[in-house]
């Protein structure tokens, strides 16, 4: 899916939020994230990313109201810039670890944000 899925509102199982990505109807899984999507943004009640193989992701930015970070095949993101508060980093980079070798992708975080 290149612009964005599209889901009738009388769906009871799924929906698709603004930016076009397919969720389950509670919004805590990102289920298809358009390919062409260079942004994306995981709201506080996301518990799984589904990160395709041939995604564009250039940033994807975790609100801070997360509390644990979402689970994700985050091996995927290529060139890709995580944007999160500090008070889970440590969780994050303990969880990515085995994929920090393998993925070409940066981290940011904004200090004014972050409480820890």
């Amino acid at each position: 899916m290149d612009k964005g899925y599209q889901v009738d509102e009388n769906n009871r199982y799924m929906r698709a939020n603004e930016a076009g990505i397919l969720t389950n109807k509670a919004g805590t899984e990102l289920i298809g994230i358009p390919y062409d999507a260079e942004k994306v943004t995981a709201a506080k009640e996301v518990t799984k990313i589904r990160i395709s193989a041939e995604n564009q992701i250039k940033e994807l930015h975790l609100e801070d109201e997360i509390e644990d970070l979402p689970s994700a095949n985050y091996e995927y993101l290529n060139h890709c810039k995580i944007i999160k508060a500090m008070r889970c980093w440590r969780n994050f980079c303990r969880r990515t670890a085995p994929y920090l070798q393998k993925a070409a992708w940066t981290t940011a975080w904004h200090p004014r944000k972050s409480r820890m």
